[in-house]
């Protein structure tokens, strides 16, 4: 029964990835590594523990549930992130910024709906509204370490 759900998640992630790379404009790839491996590590950190440690967000015990919370956290959120990033960064006009940042929002507050709205997921003194603030600052999160890296980079390069 729980097929379909996999599934979707499945397809979800392979559409995330495939719009990662048709970004007609990145930044360099060691840029974007840094970045992706430290938003995992960070995000990681923060489900963990409002899992594990605070018992505030629940998973399903279902193992093919299971897979999508962990394409949901792996792929999907980081990779919308990245996107995110590389948008803002390498975009000229300020309408695609302000565009691609409600855009990633909304999707990023769209696919945690959804785990919890199929039951994949249960809040337990927690709300929805709590885990959007929570998505905001992963998208400041993500910025700042964009913009950090960059520096970091650029002043290695000029060295």
């Amino acid at each position: 029964m729980h097929e379909w759900i996999l599934s979707a998640y499945s397809l979800i992630a392979w559409v995330v990835i495939a719009w990662f790379a048709i970004l007609p404009r990145k930044l360099p790839v060691t840029e974007n590594l840094c970045v992706y491996f430290c938003i995992v590590l960070l995000m990681t950190s923060v489900f963990t523990t409002l899992h594990i440690n605070m018992r505030r967000i629940l998973y399903s015990e279902k193992l093919t549930l299971y897979f999508c919370i962990e394409f949901a956290n792996y792929i999907i959120y980081p990779l919308l992130l990245l996107a995110f990033v590389n948008v803002i960064f390498t975009a000229r006009s300020t309408a695609i910024r302000i565009g691609t940042t409600l855009l990633t929002y909304a999707a990023l507050c769209a696919v945690h709906l959804t785990l919890k709205l199929l039951r994949i997921i249960a809040f337990h003194h927690w709300t929805f509204v709590m885990s959007m603030l929570m998505f905001a600052c992963f998208m400041a999160a993500a910025w700042a370490l964009e913009k950090a890296f960059a520096y970091l980079i650029r002043k290695e390069e000029a060295a």
